[in-house]
């Protein structure tokens, strides 16, 4: 089924849910007065975050100042209690790494953490206590990327978890749903990045795979290695259970027609496949486990490698953007506070440890020398003098875990651009250089100038970084030209931390 109409099915359902649920019927009533003039609104509680009640009453769902009333009932809560907040989350990062950060946050706001595991998808934490200052929880619902939109849209879910970009259709129905642009800025956030990966054995050779050989696997009857460029062999392939990965690689929607063997939990999955010569799985980066990731490979001879480098500068093309949505109403306190977290340093540490790469200022292994030397085996007379400025510029410099794409169209870039706009934005001090490339150097000086104008707009009055630009143009490709993701990875900026002045040169 089309993603669109997916979720505009499970919209439907929802409500009709929702109307019928007997626990809307029996939840206790509240009365909620005015202080000025006694006036009273009596409904079913729906959400308190400490500064605002909404109950649903007769004239609808109110939202009501709790400076302003008094709240009388079994319902009403204490005094340091509000209603906490839900969120609906992919299964990878919902089983791994949510769960950290939840537990880091309530350590660093010293509050004591309850879990409940209530049975296979649905997870409650309890913060805090009687004694705390704040008690509240933090309900958390495993699911597919879509299913949470859908969570979004009926108000069962106050943030989603997605594993992937909100599609264009998705979009489209959640702004009929009243949710606002979820892929505005304020309501798309990219916390980290993973990737899917197609996983082996160890056994079995880690040659490179084309990413289209590797799908084509799904619709065989029978596959066999041989369509890899191994040795002829049967091919057993391994999937998660919630079929949500495919779906990522395969936007029609259609079911394998391969025999595939289903795994509930991608940790499961890699173990499985790491015993089995035969086997093939697709699977995130962060649980693949001891099992062999493949390189994805071009017809120029270019490869990209599931790395977290790679993730960092968007050079994978199966990347999986762990991204938060929001909707277009009132945000509970908690969970702002829990946004606010997500920025601090101990919970990139969280991120981190769980196998996610995340922007930064951090040096990243280069392979400058391995593009260099490909680009002057197959280079003219003419185009040896700018390689050999190209190998000199960036062979002083160390390179950071950032990059930006100027590619409007496309979202992924954008958004891996606008975590590394902000980073190097709260750069203290050092020398940049911006190695700009693109179609032609024109366009590459035009990328750096508007990157530079955006990176002193955010700074403000602080004082300019010390950057210079070197456009290298068409110089260094990552991807090979006739593959989909091409125009959006060559054209990048990648940024590189030079030497300080009167420092000898460093190499990469």
């Amino acid at each position: 089924m089309p993603r669109a109409l997916h979720l505009s099915a499970r919209l439907a359902g929802l409500v009709l849910a929702a109307c019928l649920s007997p626990g809307a019927a029996l939840a206790e009533p509240v009365t909620l007065t005015a202080r000025s003039d006694g006036f009273s609104v009596t409904g079913d509680l729906v959400a308190f975050d400490g500064r605002f009640y909404r109950v649903d009453a007769p004239e609808g769902v109110l939202t009501l100042s709790a400076a302003q009333v008094d709240c009388a009932g079994a319902a009403c809560p204490a005094a340091n209690e509000t209603t906490g907040f839900a969120v609906t989350s992919a299964f990878g990062p919902g089983a791994v790494v949510l769960p950290a950060l939840i537990q880091a946050y309530a350590r660093a706001r010293d509050l004591p953490l309850r879990r409940e595991d209530l049975d296979a998808t649905h997870i409650r934490f309890a913060l805090g206590d009687d004694t705390t200052p704040r008690r509240f929880p933090i309900s958390l619902r495993l699911a597919l990327s879509g299913e949470g939109f859908a969570d979004l849209a009926v108000g069962e879910a106050d943030m989603v978890l997605a594993d992937r970009l909100i599609s264009e259709a998705e979009l489209s129905v959640a702004r009929d749903a009243g949710l606002g642009d979820l892929s505005a800025p304020g309501q798309e956030r990219v916390l980290a990045w993973d990737a899917l990966v197609a996983v082996t054995s160890p056994r079995r050779p880690r040659q490179p795979v084309d990413p289209a050989q590797v799908l084509a696997l799904w619709d065989m009857s029978a596959p066999d290695w041989r369509a890899l460029g191994f040795a002829e062999g049967p091919l057993r392939l391994h999937a998660r259970a919630h079929g949500g990965d495919l779906v990522k690689l395969r936007p029609d929607g259609a079911l394998p027609a391969a025999p595939v063997t289903y795994h509930e939990q991608g940790a499961g999955l890699a173990a499985v496949v790491r015993e089995q010569p035969s086997g093939l799985g697709l699977v995130a980066l962060s649980e693949r486990g001891p099992a062999q990731a493949l390189p994805l490979a071009g017809a120029c001879g270019l490869t990209h490698a599931p790395t977290r480098a790679a993730l960092t500068l968007g050079r994978y093309p199966w990347a999986m953007p762990l991204t938060a949505y929001l909707p277009e109403r009132r945000m509970p306190l908690d969970l702002a506070d829990f946004l606010a977290f997500l920025d601090s340093e101990a919970a990139g540490r969280v991120v981190d440890r769980a196998g996610f790469a995340q922007p930064s200022l951090a040096p990243v292994a280069s392979d400058l020398a391995a593009r260099v030397l490909r680009a002057l085996a197959g280079a003219s007379d003419a185009d040896l003098p700018r390689l050999q400025e190209v190998a000199r510029r960036l062979g002083q410099a160390t390179q950071l875990g950032l990059t930006f794409r100027p590619d409007a169209a496309d979202r992924g870039g954008r958004a891996l651009s606008a975590a590394a706009l902000e980073m190097l934005a709260e750069a203290e001090d050092g020398r940049f250089l911006l190695a700009a490339h693109a179609p032609t150097r024109a366009q590459a000086e035009a990328d750096a100038g508007q990157l530079l104008v955006e990176l002193a707009a955010l700074r403000g009055g602080r004082a300019p970084l010390e950057i210079e630009v070197a456009a290298l143009g068409p110089a260094l490709p990552v991807a090979c030209a006739d593959a989909p993701w091409a125009a959006s990875m060559n054209r990048r900026i990648d940024v590189w931390r030079l030497p300080a002045t009167g420092s000898p040169p460093r190499g990469n």
